[in-house]
């Protein structure tokens, strides 16, 4: 049997909304994004206008707020959290019996080059010089992993970005 919510996790620019969103279709499923939950809570700003005028602590509460609401819907569903939801352990508790994990893993250094060379950091390293992002970046990443690895389905999609390219 299917759990009743398939969670798609991992870091900034794996594909969790691309795979998310194919993953809800094949399955009849109802899909919901996090990130766009928040664009929709704010007006349509963007997610980094928004994590910049409100502060990281703020934003973190309002993307586990929006955690929250998808994981109590009633129906069968696919969630693309954010990129940096299960950075934080306790976020990890909101998580039901009746859910499944996948975890898109990327290597840091793979996701900093990806990120990096497309101009798509993640907005909390916005006022860091070039070597402080990268190593804060890669230890973000290797807590999410730690996080992660015992308790999900995790994919290496390394393997997928070589075949697009």
């Amino acid at each position: 049997m299917i759990p009743k919510n398939i969670i798609i996790a991992g870091c900034k620019g794996v594909g969790k909304t691309t795979y998310g969103k194919n993953l809800a279709s094949r399955l009849n499923r109802i899909f919901f994004d996090t990130d766009a939950l928040i664009v929709d809570e704010f007006s349509f700003f963007n997610i980094k206008e928004i994590f910049l005028s409100i502060g990281e602590k703020k934003f973190r509460e309002i993307e586990r707020d929006c955690f929250t609401q998808a994981i109590n819907d009633n129906r069968d569903k696919v969630i693309s959290t954010g990129g940096g939801f299960f950075y934080f352990r306790d976020n990890l508790k909101l998580v039901t019996n009746n859910s499944f994990i996948i975890y898109l893993y990327l290597s840091p250094s793979i996701l900093w080059d990806l990120n990096y060379n497309n101009g798509n950091l993640p907005v909390y390293l916005h006022n860091l010089n070039d070597s402080d992002s990268k190593q804060d970046f890669i230890d973000r990443v290797n807590i999410i992993d730690k996080n992660l690895k015992d308790i999900s389905f995790s994919i290496n999609i390394e393997r997928f970005l070589l075949l697009d390219s």
